[in-house]
C-alpha cells in the first residue's frame, strides 16, 4: 500500500510539471502572445531581375502592379478556395511561385487558400541576383461589418463627434495625403496595435486606404478582434472631399532649368529650384551631362518639400559640391536608386558635397 501511494504521488508530480512546462510555452516567441510586425518590403536591388507583369486568377492586386513594388495585398471571396499566379519576367530569368518553378507568362499550379491571410512568395532570379515579390491573399469569411460609399461616411461623420477615422496605409502615403483628422495604423500591423490604440470596441470606426483593398482587410481584422461598429468606405482615391498633406509641392514641380545651355560645358547653381532643375534635365532625357560640370555655389536647404532623385537614368557628368552642404532632404520611395542622385554612370563623378538631416522612407506604394 505504501509503495502504490508513493508511485501515485510521483506520477502526479510528473503530470503537474508537464502542465507547467506546456503552459509556459503559450504565447510564442516573445512570451506575451503578440507577434512582431513584419519587416518592410525590400525594393529590387540595382541590376537584379524584376517581373514585368503579375496576375492572379482571382482578386486584384493592391497597389496596382509595378516592377519596383514588391509587396501586394489581394482579397478573394470565401467561395474561392485556390488561386493561380501568372508572373512574367524578362528573358534569361527564372521564376518560382511558392517554391515551385513556373515558366514566364504561364500560370502556376493551384495554390490552396485558407480562410484569412495566405502569403505567396514569387522569386525571380538570374546570375545577377534575385528579387522576391510577396502577395498576401485574404480569403474572406462572410462579412460582419458595413461597406458604405464615401458620401455616406461623410454624412455620418457630420452627425457624430465621437468616432475614429482610421487610415490603414503606410506612413509615407499618410504623410503625402490623408483625410483631416485621420489616425494611422497600417493594415499589416492592425492586429498588433488596435487593442492598445483603439480601446473602445464599441466606438464608431471609419476605415479607408488608397483603393479599397487594405481597408477591407483592416475592417475584417477589427471585427475579428471584437470591434462592433466598423464601417469601410474604401479608398482615398474615391474621396470627393478635401484632404491635407505634410508636404508642399515637391521640388521637381518647381524645378528651374533657365540656367541650362547645351553649348556650355560648366554651370553654377545655388538654389533648391536649380538643383531640382538638374534632375529635371536628366530625368526627362534632355541631357546626361556627359563632359559637363555642375558646381554648387551655396548651401542648399531642401526643407518643406519632397525630393525626387536626380538620375533615374545614369548621370554621366561631374557634380562638384564646392564643399557646401545640402540639408533636410526628405524622400519617399519604393523604387531602387534613392538618394540625392539615383544612378551614377561610368563617367559620372560626385564630389565635395556634404549631406545632413536626410530622411529617406522606403514603403508600400
Amino acid at each position: 500500500m505504501q509503495k502504490r501511494s508513493f508511485h501515485k504521488i510521483f506520477l502526479m508530480i510528473i503530470i503537474f510539471s508537464l502542465l507547467i512546462i506546456v503552459g509556459g510555452c503559450g504565447g510564442g516567441g516573445g512570451g506575451n502572445g503578440v507577434s512582431q510586425p513584419p519587416l518592410p518590403p525590400q525594393p529590387p536591388q540595382p541590376g537584379s531581375p524584376t517581373l514585368t507583369s503579375l496576375q492572379l486568377s482571382s482578386g486584384s492586386l493592391d497597389p496596382v502592379f509595378s516592377p519596383t513594388t514588391t509587396q501586394y495585398a489581394a482579397i478573394v471571396e470565401d467561395t474561392v478556395t485556390s488561386v493561380t499566379v501568372t508572373p512574367t519576367a524578362s528573358a534569361n530569368a527564372s521564376i518560382s511561385v511558392g517554391g515551385v518553378n513556373v515558366a514566364s507568362g504561364s500560370a502556376s499550379g493551384a495554390i490552396n487558400l485558407n480562410v484569412g491571410s495566405n502569403t505567396i512568395a514569387i522569386i525571380v532570379s538570374n546570375s545577377a541576383g534575385s528579387t522576391t515579390y510577396t502577395v498576401i491573399v485574404t480569403r474572406t469569411s462572410p462579412p460582419t461589418y458595413r461597406k458604405i460609399p464615401p458620401e455616406e461616411a461623410r454624412a455620418m461623420m457630420t452627425q457624430s463627434s465621437n468616432y475614429i477615422l482610421l487610415d490603414v496605409r503606410t506612413e509615407a502615403e499618410y504623410r503625402e495625403e490623408r483625410i483631416a483628422g485621420a489616425v494611422l495604423i497600417p493594415h499589416n500591423v492592425i492586429e498588433n496595435r488596435a487593442v492598445a490604440e483603439l480601446p473602445n470596441k464599441n466606438q464608431l470606426i471609419f476605415v479607408y486606404c488608397q483603393a479599397g483593398v487594405r481597408s477591407e482587410i483592416a475592417a475584417r481584422a477589427l471585427v475579428g478582434l471584437g470591434y462592433s461598429n466598423v464601417y469601410d468606405f474604401g479608398g482615398i482615391l474615391d474621396w470627393p472631399f478635401g484632404t491635407i498633406s505634410d508636404l508642399e509641392l515637391p521640388w521637381s514641380d518647381v524645378a528651374d532649368t533657365s540656367w541650362w545651355n547645351s553649348a556650355n560645358s560648366s554651370f553654377t547653381i545655388s538654389t533648391p529650384q536649380q538643383l531640382a532643375g538638374v534632375g529635371e534635365l536628366v530625368n526627362s532625357g534632355k541631357t546626361d551631362f556627359s563632359g559637363k560640370t555642375i558646381t554648387l555655389a551655396n548651401n542648399i536647404d531642401l526643407a518643406g518639400s519632397e525630393w525626387y532623385p536626380i538620375a533615374v537614368v545614369d548621370f554621366q557628368g561631374v557634380f562638384d559640391g564646392g564643399g557646401y552642404t545640402i540639408s533636410n532632404m526628405e524622400l519617399f520611395s519604393s523604387a531602387p536608386g534613392v538618394g540625392l542622385f539615383g544612378f551614377l554612370g561610368s563617367n559620372g563623378i560626385i564630389k565635395n558635397v556634404n549631406l545632413t538631416s536626410v530622411d529617406i522612407t522606403v514603403g508600400l506604394t
